[in-house]
């Protein structure tokens, strides 16, 4: 049975240290699933991603659904070096 103390503490706020702790205790070298960013990514990267997983979390619990930011993706070429005009750069 879950008491009213018990309630409080899952439906409060997921803070930024509770997720901290979370991503730091994940096996390093493992991913969900073929498709996603294996945990060293997060555990690695924390300090920059930390607002964007403190987001999705919250929209997960709250509101039950992923956010849409979640599904896109971005392609940025790179220059290499030299020209850029060049397309081989």
């Amino acid at each position: 049975m879950v008491t009213k103390a018990m309630n409080r503490e899952l439906i409060k706020e997921i803070t930024i240290e509770e997720l901290k702790e979370v991503v730091n205790a994940l096996p390093r070298g493992k991913a969900p699933t073929h498709n996603v960013f294996p945990t060293k990514f997060f555990q690695n990267t924390f300090e920059e991603t930390r607002g964007d997983l403190v987001e999705a979390f919250k929209a997960v619990l709250n509101l039950g659904q992923l956010l849409d930011f979640l599904n896109r993706g971005l392609i940025v070429l790179i220059l290499r070096y030299g020209d850029c005009s060049k397309i081989g750069n």
